[in-house]
């Protein structure tokens, strides 16, 4: 039962991206805003997100796509110059946050530790998917169906192991983004850390 539900879980996940893509397609030539030689900015933002990393659509949510891109070059940038300097991430999310109410400052670090364990998650369970396909495709092949029934399982098995392995690879890659999220954590916790001590 829990090899269905993975399979599942993942079939329904590319099935998602697929209806998504074609939904946005479909509304923008409603509105105008497609033509065969341009796409529009927003259903491109939005199908980069779903291909992202954890930590890039938190931040992206959180802040924007473009503050996002804004973190992401001044940390290449420090790389780079082999310094990384991360106090101009910090005092410029600093600001943003701080004139937030306490309220939304604790759903932004309920979110951001949501985040963390999905990122855990997704690393952690890749191997144990992988025995789970290898064990599906065995299992599908002993089963002594039709050649064209089993190749088409064998296909779908694939691009869904596919899409799991390209989720791994940029959330366990994916340094730039654990850095911002490591200045934003700090930030969090730092205007938290005196309700903290009141509580005490």
């Amino acid at each position: 039962m829990i090899i269905v539900w993975m399979f599942y879980e993942q079939f329904v996940n590319i099935w998602t991206c697929l209806f998504l893509g074609i939904f946005r397609i479909y509304q923008g030539y409603n509105q105008g805003t497609y033509r065969y030689y341009s796409r529009s900015e927003t259903f491109i933002r939005e199908r980069k997100l779903l291909v992202a990393s954890v930590f890039r659509k938190l931040i992206s949510r959180e802040f924007g796509e473009n503050i996002y891109y804004k973190y992401f070059y001044v940390c290449q940038r420090s790389l780079q110059e082999k310094f990384f300097d991360s106090d101009e991430i910090y005092q410029d999310i600093y600001r943003r946050v701080e004139r937030r109410d306490k309220g939304d400052i604790k759903n932004m670090q309920t979110r951001l530790n949501e985040s963390l364990v999905i990122a855990v998650r997704i690393i952690k369970t890749y191997i144990i998917f992988v025995v789970y396909v290898l064990a599906a495709v065995l299992y599908l092949v002993t089963l002594g169906l039709h050649p064209i029934v089993t190749a088409a399982g064998i296909i779908l098995i694939s691009l869904i192991l596919l899409q799991k392995t390209y989720e791994y690879i940029i959330n366990k890659y994916c340094y730039i983004d654990a850095q911002i999220v490591l200045i934003y954590k700090n930030v969090l916790d730092k205007l938290l850390l005196p309700e903290k001590k009141e509580t005490r």
